[in-house]
């Protein structure tokens, strides 16, 4: 009698249940439906306290992904942890996430099994690479297996001080605020999230005004270029001051005039210093020249490859592997057919997970399609074999 009434009771309950107070329950039941580990992690000094606000890089492998892998992650902290600040989520690698830690070095994980693919493992590999600077970044790996229901694991990392890196007392405001920032979400009952939101943006650009003023380039740069990505809430009134609706902006909008200004502003600023910055304005230069397109000029094509091969020869581990590729996009368009290929086996010698396998053989049969039309015979004498494992060793290991 007394189970009856408890499922009676239950079965009411769930009858009874409004759409918004039923939202919490269904995704309970879904999450109770695929394996979770949940993952505690909490970012520390070597003496055990707590480093707030620490940048931390996920990278998830799951079934059919390609460029998630730990070997992937540790190469790009490697190359690009010195530019964090100017990376935010796809930024970089389609495979990465970008998160904050809060005020006390944490962050919590889910790592779940949702898909068919996944559900067929016992345990599935996540990456975290923590950045924070003045001290030396750090890859952990973790791959615990799923229990019946969701399993709960502390991760503790801690990190070495760098004592010859400067941390100025600025960026870790920067952090702090950017950490506020982005941890709003919109709420059509919050009417103060964009005053709180607008508060931030003031006073970062107060502070990047400051770095300016004091001829810091790069940590105005850091500010500007996060201002010109951070949320905003723009919230349309009535002539009596009612709220009737919010607009969400959420990261990079090329379209805006105020957020265009200021990551223009920003890369200017940072172009001596970081070889991504430096790069984007050399691109800016030969835009619309249809340099890897049909209908440019070889003379363009030329002058753009000099400029940015000079940036790359200056810092060749801080370079994306999307600047090989597009180099391989003009030489394509020049018919150049060793050019063609250097350019190809190179970006894959530096960045094997940047393509899929079938994307880097299409890549492949863009060369052979160019020895092609230029009368080469395949497998003749002058017929070039471009085969993605040709760089030297001492190339591969330099690029590496």
């Amino acid at each position: 009698m007394l189970r009856n009434s408890v499922l009676c009771a239950f079965l009411l309950a769930l009858a009874t249940l409004t759409p918004a107070r039923a939202g919490w329950l269904g995704d309970a039941l879904e999450r109770a439906s695929y394996k979770t580990v949940e993952y505690s992690l909490m970012v520390e000094d070597e003496s055990g306290k707590a480093i707030p606000f620490p940048t931390i890089w996920v990278a998830e492998q799951r079934e059919g992904l390609w460029n998630r892998t730990p070997a992937m992650l540790r190469r790009m902290v490697s190359r690009y942890g010195d530019d964090a600040y100017y990376i935010y989520g796809l930024s970089l690698n389609s495979g990465i996430l970008v998160k904050l830690g809060d005020a006390d070095g944490k962050l919590t994980w889910l790592m779940d099994a949702k898909s068919v693919a996944d559900k067929r493992h016992d345990a599935l590999t996540v990456s975290f690479g923590i950045i924070k600077e003045g001290y030396t970044s750090q890859v952990i790996e973790k791959s615990e297996p799923f229990g019946q229901f969701m399993r709960h694991v502390d991760v503790v990392i801690r990190l070495t001080a760098n004592p010859s890196v400067h941390r100025d007392p600025d960026m870790d405001e920067l952090d702090k605020l950017r950490w506020n920032a982005e941890s709003m979400r919109l709420n059509g009952s919050d009417s103060n999230a964009a005053a709180e939101l607008g508060k931030i943006r003031s006073t970062l650009l107060d502070m990047a005004a400051r770095h300016e003023s004091k001829h810091d380039d790069e940590g105005a740069a850091r500010i500007y270029y996060y201002v010109a990505s951070m949320p905003s809430i723009d919230v349309v009134r009535t002539e009596t001051g009612r709220v009737i609706s919010h607009g969400y902006t959420h990261g990079y909008d090329a379209s805006n005039p105020d957020r265009l200004a200021l990551m223009e502003k920003a890369v200017a600023l940072a172009s001596k210093t970081v070889p991504q910055m430096a790069m984007l304005i050399v691109g800016k230069k030969y835009q619309n020249l249809r340099l890897e397109i049909p209908g440019g000029k070889d003379s363009d094509r030329l002058a753009y490859l000099e400029e940015s091969k000079k940036i790359k020869d200056a810092s060749p581990d801080r370079i994306t592997p999307a600047y090989y590729h597009f180099r391989y996009r003009i030489y394509l368009q020049m018919r150049d057919i060793l050019n063609t290929c250097r350019e190809l086996q190179e970006m894959h010698a530096f960045e094997p997970e940047y393509f899929q396998t079938a994307q880097w053989e299409s890549l492949q049969l863009g060369v052979r399609l160019i020895q092609r039309d230029k009368g080469v015979k395949e497998g003749g004498p002058n017929w070039l074999d471009c085969r993605l494992d040709a760089v030297s060793g001492d190339m591969a290991a330099a690029l590496h």
